[in-house]
């Protein structure tokens, strides 16, 4: 078993795993046997934190909305989340990973070690400076070695030898790691992490083309005959799956290209029709939604010897609204 911990000054900059970084992170985890470390010391101080960052967000946009009022005399009003909205946003931005969770106590033992290294000066510790917190972060992780390896994600400087990123581990913690029953790496940013926690999606491929097609095959064999071209097979696809504020859910970039057989051979020959399209994909039950057809483009050679081209291409009216309209996060995160 791989055990991730995120400090909390990781889940802060990556927008509490919101972050297009954070989604990918979060689609792995979903995808394998990967739990999320979560020492209580680090949830309470997360949340903490994160509702001041919120309401200082609010408050900031607040005020310079009233300077720009003063200028401009009158503006369209702004909605602002109140502070029952943020408070109940904070007591959710564990709840998606719950199942996969391994949640730390914070309790005497690791209170005690964490002060050991304090009145030592030891790592995460230094000269003039204290770091009870980190101290107990620390021994949580060793509790989480004891049933899997562990990688620590965090921006503190001070579990790192000579206060380095590059150097790994200070040299007790280093130690302590060795001695512990499975491995303890430490990791600066998510970004560096994410090379040991992705992994297939594991999607079926012949699925995705048959899903595909009940929504494009119609046109692919339209365009088809409208140049006296039957359909003779699928000669390659190829699939982009980019990241999505959902977990479950992937944005599929699709393309697949179809070998054709001119019924006029004497005339066109080398025929190729391509198909694009882009939705939704739900990983577990293979629903779609917001499905989006880019268009059909077909390709032949005339009995001149030249390269012919015509295709369907379709337009698609989005974002229309009265009013205000609310206005959804996006994110553009390329997965393996």
């Amino acid at each position: 078993m791989k055990i991730v911990v995120l400090d909390s000054n990781i889940w802060l900059s990556e927008l509490a795993l919101m972050s297009p970084l954070g989604c990918a992170f979060s689609h792995y985890i979903v995808v394998s046997d990967i739990k999320i470390g979560l020492p209580e010391i680090i949830e309470l101080e997360t949340k903490f934190n994160l509702r001041k960052q919120l309401i200082d967000y609010r408050e900031n946009i607040r005020k310079n909305y009233n300077r720009m009022l003063a200028i401009f005399g009158q503006m369209k009003e702004i909605v602002m989340p109140e502070d029952e909205v943020i408070d109940k946003k904070i007591e959710d931005i564990f709840n998606f990973h719950k199942d996969r969770l391994i949640w730390i106590p914070f309790d005497l033992e690791g209170a005690k070690s964490s002060f050991d290294k304090v009145i030592r000066k030891l790592p995460p510790n230094g000269e003039q400076n204290q770091q009870f917190k980190d101290g107990v972060i620390w021994a949580n992780c060793l509790k989480l070695a004891e049933i899997g390896d562990v990688g620590l994600v965090t921006e503190d400087k001070g579990f790192y030898k000579n206060r380095e990123y590059t150097k790994g581990l200070a040299p007790n913690l280093l130690q302590e790691a060795r001695n512990a029953p499975h491995s303890i790496m430490v990791f600066s940013e998510l970004a560096l992490i994410i090379d040991q926690v992705k992994s297939d999606l594991g999607l079926d491929k012949q699925k995705l083309i048959e899903i595909i097609e009940k929504n494009t095959y119609p046109k692919v064999l339209e365009i088809s005959n409208r140049k006296d071209f039957e359909v003779i097979g699928i000669a390659s696809s190829s699939f982009e799956f980019y990241a999505t504020i959902n977990p479950l859910e992937v944005s599929v970039k699709s393309n697949i290209n179809y070998n054709l057989e001119s019924k006029q051979p004497n005339k066109n020959t080398n025929g190729t029709v391509e198909s694009k399209a882009e939705f939704i994909l739900n990983t577990n039950n293979y629903q779609i939604r917001n499905f989006i057809n880019h268009g059909e483009f077909i390709y032949w050679i005339d009995e001149n010897g030249d390269t012919k081209q015509n295709n369907n291409i379709y337009c698609y009216a989005s974002g229309l609204a009265f009013g205000h309209r609310t206005v959804e996060h996006h994110i553009s995160y390329r997965l393996e």
